[in-house]
């Protein structure tokens, strides 16, 4: 049975068609001096430390490691700066994140986890006391797993996909002002709407069942593209809940 409804295809194939070839490449706004304020002296000298300059802006596809291979510190940080774009939020949660005990091993062995394909693993030690990073859920946990283990070229049967507040708010909402409707078909569309509004909270069988909703949306409808265009078209259509 197709997870979607047929107003709900045809605005992603519409959407591959336009997005696909430059989603990937296409560089989000970036605000250096909000990354760089004395105001923020740990994380000004952890930046520092780690050799980055800050960008005005940056693209998925430079943390996939266009810009050269990338430490882990290097991922974190540019995850952060493409994730938050211009809200002044996220440097403040950044160096709270690298304040945390033993921050650079709580982090490798969240990206071991993830680049095994262990993501139930890697969502257990999101929020296990011993190693949780501070100020990182869902949202962020999963864009690093992203960054760290998105790999079609590896035989996994789910890729590490993004699942934030927007990416739930497509998936969850019931009328579109484009599509009169929701994206989903019921049987699909009531197991959205049975979690929890904060993506934050939701189990390891929602972000499961994400993960296989976007495989079996890709391969129906979108075959040709990778995986993460479901993600991005889901999150850039989060602006047209009605």
């Amino acid at each position: 049975m197709s997870p979607l409804t047929p107003a709900a295809i045809a605005d992603l194939q519409a959407f591959a068609a336009t997005h696909g070839a430059n989603y990937l490449t296409t560089p989000d706004p970036v605000h250096p001096q909000r990354w760089t304020n004395p105001d923020r002296a740990n994380l000004q000298l952890w930046i520092q430390q780690c050799g980055l300059q800050v960008p005005n802006g940056i693209s998925r596809a430079d943390i996939f490691g266009t810009l050269g291979p990338l430490t882990i510190e290097q991922i974190f940080l540019f995850t952060m700066m493409w994730g938050y774009q211009t809200n002044g939020a996220g440097a403040w949660r950044t160096e709270r994140a690298i304040l945390t005990p033993n921050f650079i091993n709580r982090l490798t062995q969240w990206f071991n986890l993830a680049r095994a394909n262990n993501l139930a693993g890697a969502y257990r030690a999101m929020t296990d006391p011993a190693l949780r990073i501070e100020r990182i859920g869902l949202a962020f946990a999963s864009k690093l797993w992203y960054f760290a283990a998105y790999d079609e070229n590896q035989p996994w049967p789910e890729q590490p996909l993004i699942l934030d507040s927007r990416v739930h708010k497509a998936l969850r909402a019931s009328q579109f002002r484009h599509l009169n409707g929701p994206l989903l078909l019921p049987a699909w569309h009531q197991f959205a709407r049975q979690q929890p509004a904060d993506v934050s909270l939701t189990k390891y069988a929602y972000y499961q069942w994400y993960l296989q909703l976007a495989v079996a949306i890709r391969n129906n409808f979108v075959p040709q593209h990778r995986i993460d265009i479901v993600e991005f078209w889901l999150f850039s259509r989060a602006n047209d809940v009605a």
